[in-house]
């Protein structure tokens, strides 16, 4: 007669110690599930990851705006700093030229009396008349 080797699937419809199914049908679908599973905790793992990956992204382009801000700030202030320093010495170089020409016109009109009159001065020891030469 035949004896009974334990061949033969549990009641509960899994033939092994571990809690797989025995049926190649059931075993696909408890290998899907297992992978749908997975595959949900793979994605919300990754879409955790990247909320974070974009929250530090976000984070850190605030940052180099602010800085860029910043600097550029600090450069506009800068440039207008230099362009007022630069603004106040040629003011104060055209108000020391025109000083200049002015003390030169003021020479140049002592000189041209002084020649008038050392002209005047010849003519009058050479016995000519002057004349109104103005």
């Amino acid at each position: 007669m035949h004896q009974d080797a334990g061949l033969h699937p549990p009641a509960n419809g899994t033939g092994s110690h571990n809690g797989t199914p025995r049926d190649p049908s059931q075993a696909a679908a408890h290998l899907l599930e297992m992978a749908a599973r997975d595959a949900e905790q793979w994605r919300s793992e990754a879409t955790t990851e990247a909320a974070a990956l974009v929250d530090d992204a976000r984070a850190e382009a605030e940052r180099l705006v602010q800085a860029g801000r910043e600097e550029a700030e600090a450069l506009v202030d800068a440039a207008r700093s230099e362009a007022e320093q630069v603004r106040a010495e040629q003011e104060e170089s055209a108000r020391a030229h025109q000083a200049e020409v002015a003390e030169l016109q003021r020479l140049a009109t002592e000189h041209r009396g002084r020649l008038r009159q050392h002209l005047t001065d010849l003519l009058e020891r050479v016995g000519g008349e002057p004349t109104d030469a103005d």
